[in-house]
């Protein structure tokens, strides 16, 4: 009977401290970082060490890969999509990006992840870009759960300046609805890690936490001529020109001094506090790289063919990695096919959330998926766009081997640069990164060089088979209907739709569906009532009742220095 009462007690006792410690322990950290028009072949980790990337890598090293991870082509679609978990075509926000002085928002009545990761007892915060509307108060970050903003409102904005626009020309740093122009002259990269620093320093660690850092690296930032025209800006040309001589392109080299820093900073922050044992770190860009045209960066989507604002791969496929404790089978490539909008359904999911209470998304919910690295829950189609100004549109089937392309908005063939490969050198950066000292303290995963070249041969696409090099010269833009085997022909060589008029049959009955489906976009142009002149050189939320809401803080501004 003692015995029985003394094993008891002993178990209750072990039930008390086991709760005690789940209930002391928070939902996972949730930590996002998006590059702007980072291509393919700009990270190391895809074979290429002339943009070299050791943090993003050693995160997929110890996490996933996402081999085949897909965007939309062009930044404001793909922000929506990573926002709401719904196709851009729900939304009115398919095709072209959101301009300038545009009356235009992601409608209220939707759900986004912010707002259910709050109801979960979250804060959350974004830092960086925006681009999905400011003519209101609430049409800006706070409107759709985020608790701060410390960014740009615009597609992008000067890295040193803060500005944008070339005929309206106006400041775009904001913290949360106030206008920030006490930081000219500093670099924009640094002032998000610093904020993000502050942020994961001061948040309560019994609390969790939902964190976006949106770079603007690597778009390009200062306004030239027009707003059709910016440039590339680095923190010292002198030592960037030094530091990257053997790469050829100037405007590649300011490239090549990325985020990657801020990354392991992130990771570095997080794990002082304590937070990274119970973090998931998610990192994409957000659309292919522009190698040439507008806002060129000379980014590289090699060997993938097309660039952004392109519906081929180049455009639309892009780095992914995801890093966790709570990864189950890492340091691994995922090849199963993710969509951006997937990230919403799928964190939501991690964080304890019941995604019948989300709401409608076209995302699929893929945790079990990439906890296991296992097809459960898998992704067999995706809509890649509906452009419905340049009547071009992309879906992928067919468990998701064929895409089907009607028109092509540019005829991009292959462009970027191939950089080169030195394993033994990339390994050397992976090992003395932040990001892998960190991760290796907390974890017994102690990466090899055998291991790193054998991810890179993982997640290399073989795109130059001898039989199609011919074909690869002579390619032709995709005037009418182009199918692709993305199986046999990742890198969209041979158009097959010939070949198999009946999957070009089911293909477009599902992309004709969809475009029944759509919310119009109508064209909305310039509203002359957004002009910075009228709120002190400040773009400005010109919508709300109360106009130009910071007149009185006019003498606070230097109204000269632009």
């Amino acid at each position: 009977m003692k015995y029985s009462i003394a094993c008891s007690a002993v178990l209750l006792i072990s039930i008390i401290c086991i709760s005690s410690r789940l209930t002391n322990n928070p939902k996972p950290n949730i930590i996002c970082i998006i590059a702007d028009d980072v291509g393919w072949n700009d990270v190391s980790y895809h074979g290429s060490d002339q943009i070299s990337t050791p943090n993003i890598d050693s995160l997929g090293y110890h996490g996933l890969l996402l081999k085949r991870f897909y965007t939309q082509q062009v930044c404001t679609p793909s922000r929506a999509a990573f926002l709401t978990g719904q196709y851009p075509i729900r939304l009115g926000f398919q095709g072209y990006p959101l301009a300038l002085g545009v009356p235009k928002h992601i409608p209220k009545d939707v759900n986004t992840l912010p707002i259910s990761l709050k109801k979960l007892g979250y804060s959350t915060h974004l830092i960086g870009k925006w681009h999905l509307g400011y003519a209101k108060k609430e049409h800006t970050p706070l409107g759709y759960g985020y608790d701060t903003h410390f960014g740009y409102w615009n597609g992008f904005m000067g890295y040193f300046n803060h500005t944008i626009g070339a005929k309206y020309t106006g400041y775009d740093l904001h913290d949360n609805y106030q206008p920030i122009t006490n930081k000219n002259g500093q670099y924009a990269t640094d002032l998000f890690t610093e904020r993000a620093l502050d942020i994961i320093k001061n948040h309560p660690r019994q609390d969790s936490l939902h964190l976006v850092i949106s770079h603007l690296a690597g778009h390009t930032g200062k306004t030239l001529k027009t707003d059709h025209e910016s440039e590339l800006e680095v923190a010292n040309v002198t030592a960037t020109n030094e530091k990257y001589s053997f790469i050829k392109d100037t405007n590649r080299r300011k490239l090549a001094e990325n985020m990657d820093k801020s990354v392991g900073d992130v990771v570095e922050a997080l794990a002082k506090r304590n937070m990274l044992e119970n973090s998931i770190i998610v990192f994409f860009s957000d659309n292919g790289a522009p190698t040439y045209g507008m806002h060129a960066n000379s980014g590289s989507n090699y060997p993938l063919r097309g660039i952004k604002m392109t519906m081929y791969d180049g455009g639309v496929r892009t780095p992914s990695v995801i890093y966790s404790p709570l990864l189950q089978r890492t340091g691994d490539v995922f090849n199963g096919l993710f969509h951006v909008s997937d990230w919403v359904p799928t964190l939501f999911r991690a964080a304890g959330g019941n995604i019948k209470d989300f709401g409608p998304t076209d995302g699929i919910d893929q945790w079990e998926n990439l906890v296991n690295n296992q097809m459960l829950n898998e992704r067999t189609e995706l809509l890649v766009d509906i452009d419905p100004k340049f009547n071009y549109s992309a879906y992928i089937g067919y468990n998701g081997r064929y895409k089907l392309i009607n028109h092509s908005y540019f005829s991009y063939n292959y462009t970027g640069d191939k950089g080169f490969t030195n394993p033994t050198i990339h390994y050397q950066r992976i090992k003395t990164s932040k990001t892998n000292i960190y991760i290796e303290k907390i974890t017994n995963d102690r990466l090899t060089l055998k291991q790193t070249i054998s991810l890179r041969n993982k997640v290399h696409l073989n795109c130059a088979p001898s039989a199609h090099e011919q074909e690869r010269d002579e390619i032709r833009p995709c005037d009418g209907v182009c199918l692709f085997d993305l199986k046999e022909d990742p890198c969209e060589y041979r158009n097959v739709a010939a070949e198999h008029p009946e999957i070009v049959e089911y293909l477009s009955f599902k992309l004709n569906h969809l475009m029944r489906e759509a919310k119009p976009k109508p064209p909305i142009g310039f509203d002359v009532r957004s002009d910075p002149k009228l709120c002190n050189n400040t773009w400005f939320n010109w919508l709300d009742h109360d106009g130009c809401w910071y007149n009185h803080l006019s003498n606070s501004f230097d109204n000269n220095s632009l």
